[in-house]
């Protein structure tokens, strides 16, 4: 037998083992991919969206598309994106509840998350302290109070907070205005 061809010859035993590897891979790929698919469907249930690590720009902040071109960027962003981290969440005019906040709390790299004209309010901010990587919160538009940012604050120094406290102040003093002067016409 030719010289070279022995080299390529292998027993049935050492075909199996990297049969064996091989699915022991694709399962590992597989069972990150349906992890990945349950984060995305429940941030949908949520009627939100998330961005992925691989989307971001250089930075990493705030889920930016790539600027980077080429080929090889683009094969890479295609094929790592099921896999990537969640690194940007909108929540935008969402309803949450405390389970909903504690179950987004366990996606580890939500740098970004976006909870403007929620019904988010003081009681919840201890959730958003637990978010391991977080360093921007969007609160503009929400039921948190002055006294919510600064409790959010003092238990996350490292999170930079959107607020629009004016809004939502002046938003309470008119549901208390309301709610007077509802009295004082079912009083009459």
């Amino acid at each position: 037998m030719n010289q070279f061809l022995r080299y390529f010859r292998f027993r049935l035993r050492t075909f199996f083992l990297i049969v064996t590897i091989l699915c022991l891979v694709i399962g590992c790929w597989n069972a990150k991919w349906r992890a990945r698919q349950a984060q995305l469907e429940f941030i949908q249930k949520l009627d939100g969206y998330a961005v992925s690590q691989v989307y971001c720009d250089s930075e990493g902040m705030h889920g930016f598309p790539y600027t980077q071109t080429g080929l090889f960027n683009r094969i890479k962003n295609d094929i790592g994106a099921p896999f990537s981290e969640i690194v940007h969440v909108d929540l935008r005019s969402a309803q949450l509840s405390p389970d909903d906040l504690e179950r987004l709390s366990k996606l580890d790299q939500i740098i970004y998350i976006n909870l403007s004209h929620t019904n988010i309010s003081d009681q919840e901010m201890s959730y958003l302290a637990t978010f391991k990587a977080l360093r921007f919160v969007d609160l503009s538009s929400s039921k948190v109070t002055r006294k919510g940012v600064e409790d959010l604050k003092r238990l996350n120094p490292e999170i930079t907070i959107e607020e629009d406290i004016e809004y939502t102040e002046l938003s309470k003093l008119f549901d208390d205005f309301q709610k007077e002067y509802d009295a004082s016409l079912e009083a009459k």
